[in-house]
């Protein structure tokens, strides 16, 4: 089991949790950030794979299983990514998605329920996450409809091209999705050298308190020895 430390543990992170401002003022540079790290490596993943024609050579239902597939493995690392922005909201009151955030803090107002803010929480990032994917979808299929315009020269360009370019865009995101969860899991584990730090502590006060009680027990057996 994870061990979990109280918050003050780590870092500028006390300050975080009392300054609901900071919080905002950290999680929208966050979302941003974010966003254009994943729009970025998802279009160049995709745009990649159209340039190798991987479905050249397949029928349309087989690409399409293969474009299913990928959905699956992106929401696999989705579900890693929103396990561990739960907490991260729970622990900082921060996010990488300013929609889960709301979400979370609208909820947590609304409710003392876990199950509810878990679920609200949860709901903000993926409906962030599909909001997100309206370009990929315009981007994957405005040239197969711009070449039926009979002012736009016919492009070389097919449907399977277009479900490549989404299935490597989907498989970037899914890499995107595992590689935030990993960040925000180790960012919010304690170092060694706190947990050494820690322990060093916990003995260092019970073998304080151990003495202490050693010299009480000294001081009223002298007492009693005086009467």
């Amino acid at each position: 089991m994870e061990q979990e430390l109280p918050i003050a543990t780590f870092a500028g992170v006390e300050l975080i949790q009392k300054n609901s401002v900071l919080k905002w003022a950290i999680t929208l540079p966050a979302n941003v950030a974010s966003f254009v790290i994943l729009d970025v490596f998802a279009t160049v993943v995709g745009i990649a794979v159209v340039q190798f024609h991987p479905f050249a050579d397949v029928n349309t239902s087989l690409a399409v299983a293969l474009l299913v597939g990928s959905y699956a493995f992106w929401l696999l690392g989705l579900n890693n990514a929103i396990q561990q922005n739960e907490r991260l909201l729970k622990r900082t009151g921060v996010s990488t998605s300013a929609l889960s955030k709301f979400a979370y803090d609208t909820s947590s107002k609304m409710s003392n329920n876990k199950r509810i803010q878990k679920y609200a929480t949860a709901t903000g990032y993926v409906a962030w996450e599909l909001l997100k994917e309206i370009p990929y979808y315009v981007a994957a299929f405005a040239p197969i409809v711009a070449s039926t315009l009979p002012f736009i020269p016919k492009l070389n360009y097919t449907l399977h091209d277009a479900l490549a370019f989404l299935a490597g865009a989907n498989i970037a995101a899914g890499l995107y999705e595992y590689g935030l969860a990993l960040i925000t899991k180790q960012g919010l584990q304690p170092s060694k050298q706190i947990l050494h730090q820690k322990s060093h502590l916990f003995s260092f006060f019970r073998s304080t308190d151990h003495l202490n009680k050693q010299k009480t027990r000294l001081y009223l057996k002298r007492d009693e020895m005086s009467q």
